[in-house]
């Protein structure tokens, strides 16, 4: 569910944004790059600050996460059209608390852009889904980002019973639909003003970063085999190294786990940029988990060895 949560708003975008096309020069957009967790492009005229905590996601997990597009547009009642010319630029997100940051360039096949109206009434259409509960959706005036203006468009919505807040900026620049979104789900400890605080102008100078000490360790009294409580099909795995992984019938998730202050257990997902995030306690071999991202979930498991 969670990695299905982040391929969220690029699926929205997708759908929505079925333009017809119409002559003129199209400008194929140049790639920003990462450094000493710093994302510069010139194209942008921006930079990226990457938060303490966040990371950054490679090509190659972005392309699993993008994977997950189509089976959520069918999910919602959508279809993406099967010649959409997308670019993932960038995408940083909070392993923990999934507060995230993705950038997009779509080729609308023209440099005459539609107007505002008709892309807040295609994106409200493509919104239009049975799954999708929409609480709140606003458009503001155009706001500054590095060199350029974007026009504003937030959503709050619901979806897989989470309630995740939504802010899109866009502009159109040589033919091509530029999108940086900001998805954080309702609970977050982050504002989304917190979040634009670190897209800087190439001009700007960039800030000192701030850096999270938190001493990660490997507790030795979960390492060992889990068996769930209400399925036996399903144990978690731990080993001393830090390694382990989830099998559920069979079907195995590998995962890279570590332990900080306040009894707090972490679970890096192999592959994808997420984790999951757990208040562990044990009693007579018994291990108990509370998430720490979904409120009154609440987990047991049983040591066998």
């Amino acid at each position: 569910m969670k990695s299905k949560i982040i391929a969220l708003a690029t699926t929205l975008i997708l759908v929505a944004l079925t333009l017809s096309a119409c002559s003129g020069r199209i400008v194929r957009p140049t790639r920003g790059e990462w450094s000493n967790d710093i994302y510069s492009s010139e194209y942008l005229g921006l930079h990226f600050v990457l938060p303490a905590g966040w990371a950054t996601v490679s090509d190659e997990e972005l392309a699993v996460i993008m994977n997950l597009s189509a089976p959520i547009a069918g999910y919602m009642g959508m279809e993406i059209p099967d010649d959409m010319d997308e670019f993932h630029e960038m995408m940083a997100v909070d392993p923990v608390t999934r507060e995230n940051v993705n950038i997009i360039f779509i080729n609308a096949g023209t440099t005459r852009a539609p107007s505002v109206r008709r892309m807040n009434a295609e994106f409200s259409a493509a919104l239009n889904s049975p799954n999708i509960t929409i609480t709140q959706a606003i458009t503001s005036d155009t706001v500054t980002i590095g060199n350029y203006e974007w026009h504003h468009m937030s959503v709050e919505m619901t979806m897989l019973g989470s309630v995740l807040e939504m802010r899109q900026f866009y502009n159109f620049h040589a033919g091509y639909f530029r999108a940086i979104t900001i998805t954080r789900p309702a609970t977050s400890g982050m504002t989304f003003d917190d979040i634009l605080a670190y897209f800087i102008s190439l001009d700007d100078d960039i800030p000192e970063r701030n850096t999270q000490d938190n001493p990660q360790t490997h507790t030795a009294e979960l390492i060992g085999t889990w068996l769930w409580d209400d399925d036996e099909l399903f144990t978690y795995t731990l080993h001393a190294d830090g390694s382990g992984y989830a099998l559920y019938d069979g079907d195995r998730t590998d995962f890279v786990w570590h332990t900080e202050s306040g009894n707090h257990l972490l679970m890096h997902i192999e592959g994808l940029p997420i984790a999951d995030s757990w208040t562990y306690s044990i009693e007579n071999n018994i291990l108990t988990l509370a998430s720490r991202q979904l409120t009154d979930i609440i987990f047991t498991y049983t040591l066998v060895e």
